[in-house]
């Protein structure tokens, strides 16, 4: 699996007491969702290979698990009050069609409406998406290191 830039291997050990850091865990573990989606997308497997396998219930667990992840840690961000005004941008841009899709995976509903529209709304709803995963990537990298400078020689 390509691996991306993530946060520490070794977060700091409080970690659990601070709770920016604390939402660097939960930013890895919609990271991993994402490395997971962006390893059948590419070759050799492809989108076309992976519904054509019947895998597609993989890459939709994947990226309903990455979306979703990412609103609890966009929702976070908020409700810490943290700054950052690229990640305040995309928040303001995504968040609620980020809500809406969070929310259909989570309860159950007769109609995939909401999760297919995140999907209708085409490549520039799931770039912004991606846009916002590096940017709260970048905030907490900044975070981590200006609490634990070591930590950022160890990216």
């Amino acid at each position: 699996m390509e691996r991306h830039p993530a946060m520490p291997a070794d977060m700091p050990r409080n970690a659990l007491n601070d709770p920016v850091l604390r939402l660097a865990l939960y930013w890895q573990a919609a990271n991993l969702m994402r490395c997971h989606v962006d390893e059948l997308r590419a070759p050799p497997y492809g989108i076309e290979a992976v519904i054509e396998d019947g895998e597609i219930w993989r890459y939709h667990a994947y990226l309903s698990a990455w979306l979703s992840g990412l609103y609890v840690v966009a929702e976070a961000f908020s409700k810490l009050k943290l700054a950052d005004a690229a990640v305040e941008a995309l928040i303001a841009e995504h968040g609620k069609s980020l809500r809406r899709f969070r929310n259909a995976t989570y309860h159950f509903e007769m109609d995939p409406e909401r999760q297919l529209q995140m999907l209708r709304d085409g490549p520039s709803r799931l770039n912004g998406v991606l846009e916002l995963h590096e940017a709260l990537r970048r905030f907490l990298l900044g975070y981590a290191a200006s609490v634990d400078p070591p930590q950022q020689a160890r990216i």
